[in-house]
């Protein structure tokens, strides 16, 4: 009896306190980092946007576009990659207090990426397709400074492999950080 008591407490209280509601839906803009789903480490500005199924339950969907230029001064070689990055994560709140919510989002995400690498000497230009996907999981914070505009951070642990041909590469750890700004319209 008391934990259906401690527990009808704890969901009374941060129903009571709680900064976003179900329902709401926003835009985001952020930096996010990752490792091995794209490039090499690199910080994507991603833009994205947030639905509130319910009050403790989020849907984000997010894009970015990356691009990464590597100069060889050895082999004299310039290498771009540039290509588009997706994610679609599930934000699942876990304690929502006045301006401050505790979260934590599983996420996927995949990258596509174009790979041109051009070398002066001897003139040569080789061009490719690379590709990488990943699953994560992150804790987060989120700070209303009012009800149309939040900020949020958050890092993570997971699992990503990249493929460029020939090579693969796989990671498992740290694989996702982000910080940013969600704008509520309702």
């Amino acid at each position: 009896m008391k934990k259906i008591i401690l527990g009808l407490a704890f969901v009374a209280s941060t129903s009571v306190f709680a900064s976003v509601k179900g329902g709401k839906i926003g835009v985001d803009f952020s930096f996010a980092g990752s490792t091995g789903v794209t490039a090499g480490t690199t910080t994507v500005p991603t833009i994205g946007a947030w639905w509130h199924v319910i009050d403790m339950v989020a849907i984000r969907a997010g894009v970015g576009y990356q691009s990464v230029n590597t100069t060889n001064s050895s082999t004299t070689s310039d290498k771009t990659d540039s290509g588009f990055v997706f994610s679609i994560g599930v934000p699942i709140y876990l304690a929502k207090m006045n301006a401050l919510d505790l979260y934590v989002s599983p996420a996927f995400s995949y990258a596509s990426l174009s790979t041109k690498t051009t070398t002066t000497t001897p003139a040569t230009s080789t061009s490719g397709t690379s590709s990488g996907l990943g699953i994560s999981l992150s804790l987060g914070l989120q700070v209303a400074l009012n009800d149309q505009l939040h900020f949020f951070g958050e890092a993570g642990f997971g699992y990503s492999t990249y493929t460029n041909d020939p090579s693969k590469t796989t990671t498992i750890g740290t694989a996702r950080g982000a910080v940013g700004a969600i704008f509520y319209f309702n």
